[in-house]
């Protein structure tokens, strides 16, 4: 075997060697790329749940019957716990 004939063969052998690479590569990106999708899919939905909390927040506010003076010990904490709920969904 002449040493052209050994260098096409390990030239040979690196080309299947970066085509198996290649695969390996390309099959990562895929499974890269369905988790970014999925992570976006997931961001979307949080989104939502967060718009239909703050919504249900806003309208809250302006239910006067949530927001009545208290009378007593019960009704104050209630009072303290809804408003620091409040705060704490409109300053996310």
């Amino acid at each position: 075997m002449s040493f052209n004939s050994l260098r096409i063969d390990e030239l040979e052998e690196q080309v299947d060697d970066l085509k198996d690479q290649l695969k390996a590569d390309n099959a990562l990106a895929r499974v890269v790329l369905k988790r970014a999708e999925n992570i976006e899919k997931h961001r979307d939905e949080l989104e939502a749940q967060l718009k239909a909390v703050k919504e249900l927040v806003a309208k809250q506010a302006e239910d006067e019957g949530l927001w009545f003076e208290a009378k007593t010990a019960p009704e104050a904490h209630l009072q303290e716990s809804l408003r620091a709920l409040h705060k704490a969904v409109e300053n996310d």
